[in-house]
């Protein structure tokens, strides 16, 4: 049976929705946990999925999946190229694919034996590529007008709350690491000791510190600049 739904039905739960997502932002993996069970629980969506793109290797990959077959390792280790398969061309077009019948459709890739009715919507924010939302469904013709709207507006906000979260984990790395050679810096080594001293006295345990140091900085900067003396830094700290 196809989900049954309205805009005077869906508004409330959108803003409920968006509520839940922002308050998961702080997280990546929450916001795309609370997305999928939002989809099943709240708008009664049956299988849903979750594909971040990767800029490195070109593709996209499932991140998450809720619903009928989520739990199938095939399902787990999907990814495809863009372009490819109908979340691949969702995400190279940035547009949203609403497929009726996926078997009368050569573009489909068959990872799930139950989909019948697919529509992916893409994940964007400022022109930008994050992935894309996949859902699926058992039934012919599953998915209107209504269903792209109210999911392209649940996209949006998903993809909000994972740019928000990305960019509270890049704050929090830069806040306990090094600009220069990537290493943990002195607030984050003295956090840790102190939780490993802790440690150390609780269970009784030794507790060994190794430092390493360079006594050729100070020679290499003087004769060949600072430049030369960060490289030497880099190459220690690796």
């Amino acid at each position: 049976m196809a989900r049954s739904g309205s805009a005077e039905r869906d508004l409330p739960l959108l803003i409920r929705a968006t509520e839940a997502l922002l308050l998961a932002a702080l997280d990546e993996d929450a916001v795309i946990t609370v997305a999928l069970d939002l989809l099943r629980i709240h708008f009664g969506y049956s299988t849903s999925y979750l594909l971040l793109y990767d800029k490195a290797s070109d593709e996209l990959a499932v991140a998450h999946a809720a619903g009928i077959g989520a739990d199938r390792p095939e399902v787990l280790g999907f990814r495809t190229k863009l372009g490819v398969g109908l979340t691949g061309i969702c995400g190279a077009t940035r547009e949203i694919v609403n497929v009726g019948d996926v078997h009368r459709d050569p573009r489909y890739l068959d990872v799930t034996p139950d989909c019948v009715s697919e529509i992916c919507i893409p994940l964007v924010v400022r022109g930008e590529l994050f992935g894309v939302l996949d859902v699926e469904s058992p039934e012919r013709d599953a998915f209107s007008e209504h269903d792209a709207a109210l999911l392209t507006a649940f996209a949006r906000v998903t993809a909000l709350a994972l740019l928000h979260a990305r960019a509270q984990a890049e704050a929090r790395r830069l806040a306990i690491t090094d600009d220069l050679t990537g290493l943990y810096n002195t607030r984050y080594f003295t956090r840790r000791l102190g939780e490993e001293i802790d440690r150390a006295r609780r269970y009784g345990h030794e507790l060994a510190l190794l430092i390493v140091d360079s006594d050729a900085l100070k020679r290499v900067n003087d004769r060949l600049g600072h430049a030369a003396g960060n490289e030497l830094l880099i190459a220690l700290a690796r």
